[in-house]
């Protein structure tokens, strides 16, 4: 008789977290999304975050990158801070989100975050970092030398607002063990979207 308590017991326990996952994942679904900022841009070593174009640099700076852009490589690395709003009564949560990173609708690179992420409900916000780290040269090996050496600038705004950049993502929770993952692929850029 204990026996069947016991598994009683252990089958409501499994039920009610289930539910309680599906109901944050049905939030989660209803959040809206954005990117708040870009932050610490820097281009093989230099920070650029503000400046408009390759003409801003000063000359040592200048070379350093043009030295760096010979020698095969233009590492361009800076910080996506993506805001997530909740409007729903409850916690919205993920436990993982996979995204792809684009500048100028052309994807840089895709990652994911394991990182368990909650969005408190009425309304709360949270904000998830992406540290981007990527070769330019690798990427767009068609451009030409000063196409590539301006491409990075002007990312964002005076207010680290993302004027050329996007973010595509889809966010997966966990139900009962197993991974449940949205629907699809849905563009996140500076104005809060809803995911579906």
């Amino acid at each position: 008789m204990k026996t069947t308590h016991v598994f009683l017991l252990l089958f409501a326990v499994t039920v009610l977290s289930a539910c309680t996952a599906l109901q944050q994942m049905a939030a989660l679904a209803k959040c809206q999304f954005k990117i708040d900022s870009i932050k610490n841009t820097s281009l093989a070593g230099v920070k650029i975050q503000g400046l408009r174009n390759f003409q801003s640099l000063s000359v040592t700076d200048a070379a350093r990158a043009t030295t760096s852009l010979l020698g095969g490589k233009l590492p361009l690395d800076f910080t996506m801070n993506v805001a997530v709003k909740n409007p729903n009564a409850m916690t919205a949560a993920m436990t993982r989100m996979d995204w792809e990173a684009l500048i100028d609708d052309s994807k840089l690179l895709g990652g994911t975050v394991t990182d368990r992420v909650e969005v408190p409900g009425n309304g709360g916000t949270a904000t998830l970092p992406l540290n981007i780290s990527v070769n330019l040269k690798q990427i767009f090996n068609t451009l030409t030398r000063d196409q590539l050496l301006s491409l990075p600038f002007g990312l964002a705004d005076a207010q680290d607002k993302p004027t050329r950049v996007a973010l595509r993502m889809k966010p997966t929770i966990e139900v009962a063990t197993r991974p449940l993952t949205y629907p699809g692929w849905f563009t996140v850029k500076r104005d809060f979207t809803a995911g579906s």
